[in-house]
């Protein structure tokens, strides 16, 4: 599953990161060839953040983690 988001500051960076720290599955998040574990704070401000970037699942995301994403949609 995939869904756009923009992350406006490094506290947006740092809450979605928690919240896809709580998934039980691989969360990836970037755009183009860019993708980086969303997991990991360093790799997301390794991103282009003024870009809409794309949230990757393994499976499909929880109710939790999408409405936590609402947040940031685009």
């Amino acid at each position: 599953m995939e869904k756009k988001i923009r992350l406006k500051s490094l506290m947006d960076a740092y809450a979605f990161v928690r919240d896809a720290s709580r998934c039980d599955y691989d969360v990836d998040i970037g755009h183009g060839h860019k993708h980086v574990d969303a997991k990991s704070l360093l790799g997301v401000l390794g991103l282009d953040l003024t870009k809409p970037l794309t949230v990757r699942c393994s499976k499909e995301m929880d109710p939790v983690f999408f409405c936590a994403l609402r947040r940031f949609a685009v």
